[in-house]
């Protein structure tokens, strides 16, 4: 590996001009930004352009390393990330014309997500600043993001007082260390800044009534508007169930970052642990099917959201029914434990 390494080096280096280092990390910086942003833009051309042309380019990760720039473009923009956050970046000169840097990454597709570190060696060659290495290792499970500053905007902290013009918020360990003004929240050394000037900073908003089993619109209610000829209602439920994820993450660009589903269809009980790690969806807490005194038509064929309480002896039995999910979720650690009582 090192002496296939050397090698990539000394044919991607030729006829380096002799530079100063603070030259040299500007250059990588850009030659760097350019490659986040063109994986941002989903710029497939823009994105290669940054890498060296030539068999010599190393690829590196868990699997072992590989090289070559024309297998590496085969597979260049055939699957984007949904999310890249590249933080942390630390750049550092070996010698004139080569500059070594990490940084830490947070990638998602769909709904499977990683972070952890990656490296870059950038060149200097005859067509510029190329990235000759590169590679990534995920970290640990349970491993926290790297500390971070955010400073400029005004902070609402949701105890009552006046908003905080120009505060900072630490953050470490993947929690909010610190929250106020500059004087009580200095900038660590070291650590990454994120100027946030002309925005604001809140708590996470709690919208404790919302349906995952209703759309919001009459597709989702024919008990109020009945256009099932048109929107056959089967289908939209089966679309709801099927992708909760649009409306989880309406939330979340909404600033609501935890929401409680009172009542719905029974897979409505699993969100919870579908979406605990993802940070595109709120906390979501869920009671499940409604308890009613009335026998509601608003159900699947193979499925209930509306359980009837038609006697005295159906109570025990719904309650055992949904004790057995109230255990089986407090097996999992994700209990919920919220029954809604609905009556009409």
């Amino acid at each position: 590996m090192r002496r296939l390494l050397a090698l990539a080096l000394l044919a991607a280096s030729t006829t380096i001009l002799a530079q100063t280092p603070g030259d040299d990390l500007a250059a990588a910086r850009a030659v760097f930004d350019t490659n986040i942003n063109a994986i941002h833009e989903r710029n497939r051309d823009k994105y290669l352009s940054c890498y060296l042309h030539s068999p010599a380019l190393v690829r590196g990760g868990p699997s072992g390393f590989s090289t070559g720039f024309d297998d590496f473009a085969k597979g260049a923009g055939g699957a984007w990330p949904d999310l890249l956050e590249a933080n942390d970046v630390h750049l550092t000169p070996l010698q004139p014309g080569w500059v070594y840097g990490t940084y830490r990454y947070r990638v998602r597709y769909g709904n499977d997500e990683h972070s952890g570190i990656s490296e870059r060696l950038f060149v200097k060659t005859p067509d510029g600043w190329k990235i000759a290495v590169t590679g990534a290792i995920d970290a640990p499970p349970g491993t926290p993001p790297p500390p971070k500053v955010l400073t400029g905007a005004t902070l609402i902290d949701g105890r009552g007082g006046p908003p905080v013009a120009n505060a900072n918020v630490v953050l470490r360990d993947g929690k909010i260390d610190c929250a106020g003004t500059a004087a009580q929240c200095p900038v660590p050394s070291g650590v990454d800044v994120l100027d946030m000037k002309g925005m604001w900073i809140a708590p996470g908003l709690i919208d404790a009534h919302v349906h995952f089993s209703q759309t919001g619109w009459a597709d989702g209610r024919p008990d109020a508007l009945d256009l099932r000829l048109a929107h056959p209602y089967d289908q939209t439920v089966a679309e709801l169930k099927a992708h909760p994820d649009r409306y989880a993450r309406s939330y979340i660009c909404s600033g609501v970052t935890s929401v409680f589903d009172v009542g719905g269809y029974a897979w409505t009980l699993v969100l919870a642990d579908r979406f605990a790690n993802d940070t595109l969806a709120p906390h979501i807490a869920a009671a499940g099917p409604l308890l009613s005194t009335l026998d509601h038509w608003l159900n699947m064929p193979a499925e209930r959201q509306f359980i009837h309480l038609h006697d005295e002896a159906s109570g025990p039995r719904v309650k055992g029914r949904q004790g057995m999910v109230h255990r089986q979720r407090q097996d999992a650690g994700r209990a919920v434990g919220a029954i809604c009582d609905r009556r009409r």
